[in-house]
């Protein structure tokens, strides 16, 4: 008995209020599940793993079926891992409990399960294989034996609940091996977040093993089974709260719930802490809805969704990097920020490898262990490959709060400013440009505006080729193709740089600074062409920069700007004032 965790148990009493799925609720999951188990879909599955993001609500599914396989004799046994509790993170006790619930499933078994212990008083300090074949399969076996089982079917559900949560990842993969090799009519559902060296172990197994797979995702509309949850809850509290006759009317209203199902992203666990810490007795219902939505402060940190930032803590501190992850994670966020005009032709990850100066393939380990949190594939809205997704805003938010996430917490402000240092840098006045990926695709006046003015972000601006900058997006968008808005780009664009460093600097004299570099550059360009290419391509440019060069705060530099331009061909200025700052009909003649 002291080998055995007897939290571990479906019906165990760690907890006052056990996740279980809500009546009516989870219908169509509940299920198929119970279809597996009593043969009626995919028979000849020895295990079914059910997986899903981190809160869907894995555990309350997984005890619902225990409640309903229990009184239907299908249960032999049940485990129920937890992170934070030192004798359900780990496998140790997982044999002795699986063991002990035979026992009283099946009276006939104790005996045998007990003469393996007299055998062997140190049976349950060996391996976890070892237990497993003399203290489950062998006992199993020498009743079967006996015809134990030709007139009352053995109870053939072994459940085990929170796989992720056990702490030894090694154990994890270890155990899907043993359950796999299993040669009794017995069945294994097997709940988890789908961890990389979960999805590895059940990859892992021998083909001759059938092993059925159930994803938690859109097909089982959580969504509505959110609102109902809800709705059902609120309504309780409606009722039966005692501060109820200081409830306005109507409450909750239908855009509140609706508001909660959309912050839910799927998530069980977010809407049953919320029904929770709405229903605190001590405090007025209606208030606390409004911290939840936001409307209204928590007060003395009494924050709703501290299990679930538990949870959140759990799994970042298990992953490789915990603080590398928080980075990749942060500037994911600054990224999305962007209005970048070549949005559709940037690869996320290798963007964030680059403003990082990580190796290529750096980010998808970083974030290898968060697969249940955050997902990378091509975004089919934005057009971006290899896109980070979250899989639910509020893991987001619990990284931007910092009194949340603690020492998880994004610094936007840094990520904003790596960013920024990244694309300066490989554009720089003198020396080669640096090899990066698509240090372009970033909107540089996003992070710039963001950003105060230190030295040493002065010093990059000093030495960086806003022309360069402009003309690598526009020859990036002409090679693939999109050639259409080309000029309006460059418009754009211009106006935001230059907008931005008149913000940012307070002062003309920086402002000033970059014209002249920038017409510098132009004029450069300008002569590597033959004399007879020149006039064209200076009316073309003046076009070009006419729109933007109205909006400069300086006139004087407008009509200097415009000056060097024309001079580089001997013509006389063909406009009047540079408000009006049209060409005149000799140069388009």
């Amino acid at each position: 008995m002291k080998a055995v965790a007897p939290n571990a148990f479906h019906n165990s009493d760690d907890r006052p209020d056990p996740p279980k799925c809500h009546e009516k609720t989870r219908i169509a999951v509940i299920s198929k599940i119970m279809d597996w188990i009593t043969g009626k879909v995919d028979a000849d599955a020895l295990m079914l793993w059910l997986y899903g993001p981190a809160g869907v609500g894995k555990s309350a599914i997984a005890r619902t079926i225990a409640e309903l396989c229990e009184p239907r004799k299908l249960l032999l046994a049940s485990f129920f891992f937890f992170r934070s509790n030192s004798t359900r993170n780990t496998t140790k006790p997982l044999v002795a409990n699986i063991a002990y619930r035979i026992a009283c499933v099946i009276p006939a078994a104790r005996r045998h399960i007990e003469m393996a212990i007299e055998a062997d008083p140190l049976l349950l300090s060996c391996s976890l294989e070892t237990q497993f074949a003399k203290l489950v399969v062998g006992p199993l076996q020498a009743l079967a034996e006996q015809g134990m089982f030709s007139q009352t079917p053995l109870p053939p559900l072994i459940l085990i609940d929170g796989l992720d949560e056990c702490l030894d990842r090694t154990s994890q993969m270890k155990l899907i091996q043993l359950l796999s090799s299993c040669q009794l009519p017995l069945k294994f559902l097997i709940a988890s977040r789908p961890e990389q060296d979960i999805k590895f172990a059940f990859a892992s197994i021998s083909t001759k093993v059938i092993v059925s797979h159930l994803e938690l995702n859109d097909d089982f509309n959580a969504y509505e089974d959110i609102r109902l949850f809800l709705t059902d809850k609120l309504s309780n509290i409606k009722q039966h709260h005692p501060f109820r006759g200081e409830l306005p009317a109507p409450w909750p209203r239908e855009g509140q719930i609706a508001s909660l199902v959309q912050k839910s992203c799927g998530q069980f666990i977010y809407a049953s802490l919320v029904a929770r810490f709405v229903d605190s007795p001590r405090h007025l219902p209606a208030q606390r809805l409004d911290i939840v939505l936001g409307i209204r402060p928590p007060v003395h940190r009494d924050l709703p969704f501290a299990e679930l930032d538990a949870l959140y803590t759990f799994i970042l501190s298990s992953s490789i990097d915990p603080l590398l992850t928080v980075k990749v994670l942060g500037v994911r966020h600054v990224l999305q920020q962007d209005f970048s005009m070549v949005r559709e032709l940037r690869d996320i990850v290798r963007m964030i490898e680059g403003i990082l100066g990580l190796e290529s393939g750096d980010v998808r380990s970083a974030l290898s262990d968060l697969s249940s949190l955050v997902e990378i594939k091509d975004n089919m809205a934005t057009l971006e490959r290899n896109a980070i997704f979250f899989q639910h805003s509020s893991f987001q938010d619990f990284l931007l709060n910092k009194e949340r996430s603690k020492e998880y917490s994004i610094d936007v402000l840094e990520c904003h400013r790596v960013s920024v240092q990244w694309v300066l840098r490989a554009f720089p006045r003198a020396g080669p440009r640096a090899s990066h990926i698509m240090p372009d695709a970033v909107d540089l006046h996003v992070h710039l505006l963001k950003l105060p003015l230190t030295a040493e972000l002065k010093h990059d601006l000093e030495n960086f080729s806003f022309h360069d900058y402009l003309e690598t997006q526009l020859e990036r968008l002409e090679k693939a193709g999109q050639t259409a808005n080309l000029n309006l780009i460059r418009d754009r664009l211009t106006k935001d740089f230059f907008g931005t460093l008149t913000y940012l600097c307070q002062s003309s004299e920086f402002h000033d600074h970059h014209f002249n570099l920038f017409i510098d550059d132009i004029t450069a360009s300008v002569n590597r062409h033959p004399s007879a290419e020149k006039f064209h391509l200076l009316s073309t440019i003046w076009f070009v920069l006419q729109k933007p060069l109205k909006s400069y705060p300086s006139t004087e530099l407008s009509v200097k700007i415009a000056r060097q331009i024309f001079e580089l061909h001997r013509a006389p200025l063909p406009f009047v004032t540079p408000s009006g700052l049209s060409i005149g009909s000799k140069i388009l003649s």
